[in-house]
């Protein structure tokens, strides 16, 4: 799966313990468990489906911006004192080499389930 801003180049401004906060939203991504898990839970009616969307913003730095500050990972970042526009200017310069400064393109790529109640 692809995603944007690489949480890497956040963590790297971690000497340990980087933030985890990006293990949430990327890793549930294998199907498989997902099905099962939403089996095991008693629902019925389960589908799951890899779901593709281009993503398009006006620049790499304003998505940068809302991925380092715009969730909960910004709160570690403080609490490291890591200066919170170093880790955008990282950011920024990984989804730049991936999809263009400005405007900026990519793929955002998700595992979606959908089931009803058991």
């Amino acid at each position: 799966m692809r995603r944007p801003g690489r949480p890497h180049a956040i963590a790297s401004f971690f000497k340990t313990s980087a933030p985890t906060f990006y293990q949430v939203p990327f890793g549930y991504n294998d199907q498989n468990l997902l099905w099962r898990h939403m089996l095991d839970a008693r629902f019925t009616d389960i589908e799951v489906e890899v779901v593709i969307k281009d993503l398009h913003a006006e620049s790499a730095r304003g998505f940068a911006r809302g991925l380092v500050e715009g969730n909960p990972v910004v709160a570690a970042i403080r609490e490291a004192q890591v200066p919170v526009a170093d880790v955008v200017d990282a950011v920024t310069m990984a989804l730049t080499k991936e999809g263009g400064g400005a405007p900026f393109r990519s793929t955002m790529v998700a595992v979606v389930g959908t089931a009803r109640a058991g």
